[in-house]
């Protein structure tokens, strides 16, 4: 059975789960506790509303390089035109779609998690994020909440000017936690060195502000979240509740058969939007070659 085979026999394993009992909702008493935990801790954390404004007025720009983006398949303006030529087809394709559904659905937060590590998430997070600030119609914001093993800063080759960490844990600014690369319309916040006690700090929900002020300074804003696998810590499945959808990245020839089937399951509890297949050799792509609806 191939790996493409074994996404379409979780699709149904998931819509058979779904026909067989409600969907659990953030705050129910049938939700796992540590999402109650981090929905309890989102009612009483709001940002106040602020003048709403364009984000390159306002944050400070850490260029991106060109060279590092290259090395990590990061498809950027001015980068290798032969990862140009292989991906930037399949991202746009991608883009649209999550887009549409996006605002078909409302969703303003989205969560990209795998089974495991080396299925390429935060890549395919990344690329989504700079297509879809190309596409100019939203404002992005690309969240780096892997925080055992943080990765959206270096394969961009920048270091924050304040690590979400230091916002995290309450010793900066929401404002301070996000910056540019100098691409139109994206901002980041991420760090660079893995954090010991980052299930401590997701479950406090302070992450949650960092969401509501994306919200309250643009009219359209796009969250995109890279989570952490959803195998490997419970991280992911905290922060869930409070994303709008979930994205299920997939290795070929990484993610096990098993580990799939086990995702699915897991992410089912919640808005699960569809899987993404990466490095699909048999599609004729280098990046992304299929994504298919949960529901």
């Amino acid at each position: 059975m191939t790996l493409l085979t074994a996404i379409e026999r979780a699709k149904r394993m998931a819509k058979e789960r779904q026909a067989d009992r409600e969907t659990v909702r953030p705050g129910t008493a049938n939700a796992p506790a540590s999402a109650r935990t981090a929905t309890k801790a989102a009612s009483t954390r709001r940002v106040a509303p602020v003048q709403a404004v364009t984000h390159k007025q306002a944050f400070e720009r850490v260029d991106f390089s060109v060279e590092v983006c290259n090395e990590n398949r990061l498809l950027v303006p001015g980068g290798d035109p032969v990862l140009a030529r292989s991906g930037e087809a399949a991202y746009r394709m991608l883009r649209t779609r999550i887009l549409h559904r996006a605002r078909a659905s409302g969703w303003t937060a989205i969560g990209f998690t795998s089974p495991g590590p080396g299925a390429g998430k935060s890549v395919t997070a990344a690329n989504i994020a700079v297509s879809a600030a190309r596409e100019m119609n939203s404002n992005v914001f690309l969240v780096d909440l892997d925080l055992r093993n943080p990765s959206i800063s270096r394969y961009f080759g920048v270091t924050p000017p304040c690590d979400v960490v230091e916002f995290i844990a309450g010793r900066s600014s929401v404002e301070q936690s996000l910056f540019s690369l100098g691409i139109d319309n994206l901002l980041v916040a991420g760090s660079r060195s893995p954090t010991p006690a980052s299930s401590e700090l997701i479950a406090s929900g302070r992450h949650l502000e960092l969401f509501d002020y994306a919200r309250s300074i643009s009219t359209q804003p796009l969250i995109l979240v890279d989570l952490p696998p959803v195998l490997s810590t419970d991280e992911a499945l905290v922060v869930a509740p409070q994303l709008d959808a979930m994205f299920l990245v997939v290795g070929e020839g990484v993610t096990r058969r098993d580990s799939l089937e086990r995702s699915v399951e897991l992410l089912s509890e919640f808005n699960f939007a569809g899987a993404i297949l990466n490095r699909s050799n048999g599609m004729g792509q280098d990046y992304y070659s299929g994504e298919y609806d949960a529901a």
